[in-house]
């Protein structure tokens, strides 16, 4: 199976602060997306993260003639709940809750304040790349979704601990394709 993730479009301000549950629009770049659809071959079967962000873009890789058949939404692909720290540079967290920043790097027992826990993050990414899985392994999966979903799938599907998903710079937008196994995965292209 071939598994093409595509994050969405930039959000103002969004590489300045933790955005993850916030629904915020995005600043579509048509000419990128042009770019990145003309990368892409037929795909089989879509789903798209229900967040606005990635719907916007969705609509504009549509428009692009892309996903001609619509998408599945899956509320899976969703992005991670950072809680209290949503719309806060990490130098205003670390300057305010620098014990909660230290607690982030046990990253298996964590959990954002007010927000999810990386447990339920991993489970949840989890269930959705599974969910991929059952497709027909012989076809194009594609999926509009996050930074943050796109690392930890890179994770999960490569084998890697989930820890390690802050080794992942995904740009936005950007093109990630994973060829995947019945025993793992292989990361083919990132930021494409």
């Amino acid at each position: 199976m071939k598994l093409y993730l595509i994050r969405h479009c930039p959000v103002r301000n969004e590489e300045d602060v933790f955005l993850g549950s916030t629904d915020a629009a995005c600043e579509v770049d048509r000419p990128a997306l042009q770019r990145l659809a003309d990368q892409l071959p037929d795909i089989d079967v879509w789903f798209c993260s229900p967040m606005l962000r990635a719907r916007q873009t969705m609509d504009a890789l549509q428009e692009q003639g892309c996903c001609p058949d619509g998408c599945t939404v899956e509320p899976g692909l969703r992005e991670i709940d950072f809680g209290s720290w949503e719309g806060r540079t990490y130098a205003e967290i670390a300057a305010a809750e620098p014990e909660r920043v230290q607690a982030w790097s046990d990253f298996d027992t964590f959990s954002f304040p007010g927000g999810e826990s990386t447990r339920d993050f991993v489970a949840r990414c989890d269930a959705v790349l599974q969910r991929f899985l059952q497709q027909d392994w012989n076809r194009q999966v594609a999926a509009v979704c996050h930074g943050g979903v796109i690392r930890m799938l890179i994770c999960l599907a490569l084998g890697l601990p989930p820890s390690k998903y802050l080794f992942f710079q995904v740009d936005a937008p950007s093109l990630t394709v994973l060829d995947i196994y019945s025993n793992g995965g292989v990361l083919c292209g990132l930021n494409l």
